[in-house]
C-alpha cells in the first residue's frame, strides 16, 4: 500500500513539474496573468492531491509504527513472562537442590552423632558392645566415619582383651 502511495506521490509531483514548467514558458512570453491563473487553478489543485497523497504517506507510517509498538510491546510482556518463570523455576530447582544435599548432610551428620553416642555408652560400660557407624559415602563424612569405626574396633579390642582393664 505504501509503495503504491510513493508512485502516485510521483506521478503528482511529475505533473505538478510540467505545470511549473508551462507556467515558466508561460510567463517568459510575457503572459504573466495567464502563468498565475494556471498556477491558482492547475498547480493549486495538483498541490493539494499532493498534500492529500502525503497525508496518507503520514497516516500509514503512523499506523506501521503503532502497530510495530504493539508488536514489540507484546514481545516484552511475552520476554518478560518467560524471564519471570526462568526465575521461579531456578530458584524451585536450587530450593529443591538445597533441600537434598541438606537432608544428606543432616543424615550423614546424625548417623555419626548417633555412631558416638553408641561408642560413648560402650566407653561408659553402659553397653557391652560398641556399634560401627554405617555409613557408605565417599566424602568427608564418610572418611571421618571410617576412621571412627577404625578407632571403635581398636579400642573395644583392647578392652575387651583379659589383662586391660583401662583404655591405651
Amino acid at each position: 500500500e505504501f509503495k503504491a502511495l510513493i508512485e502516485e506521490f510521483k506521478k503528482a509531483r511529475a505533473e505538478y513539474g510540467h505545470i511549473i514548467d508551462e507556467v515558466l514558458k508561460i510567463k517568459a512570453e510575457g503572459q504573466t496573468e495567464k502563468a498565475m491563473d494556471l498556477v491558482h487553478h492547475e498547480g493549486k489543485k495538483v498541490a493539494l492531491h499532493e498534500q492529500e497523497i502525503i497525508d496518507k504517506m503520514v497516516e500509514f507510517q503512523e499506523k506501521f509504527a503503532e502497530k510495530a509498538k504493539e508488536e514489540a510491546e507484546h514481545e516484552y510482556s511475552m520476554a518478560t513472562t518467560e524471564i519471570i518463570a526462568v526465575i521461579v523455576i531456578a530458584l524451585i530447582v536450587s530450593l529443591a537442590l538445597g533441600l537434598v544435599i541438606i537432608r544428606i548432610l543432616t543424615s550423614e551428620m546424625n548417623a555419626i552423632q548417633e555412631g558416638l553416642s553408641h561408642f560413648f555408652k560402650f566407653l561408659n560400660r553402659d553397653s557391652e558392645k560398641a556399634t560401627l557407624i554405617t555409613l557408605a559415602s565417599r566424602d568427608e563424612f564418610g572418611a571421618m566415619a571410617s576412621e571412627i569405626n577404625e578407632n571403635i574396633a581398636r579400642i573395644e579390642k583392647g578392652k575387651s582383651s583379659p589383662n586391660t582393664d583401662t583404655l591405651v
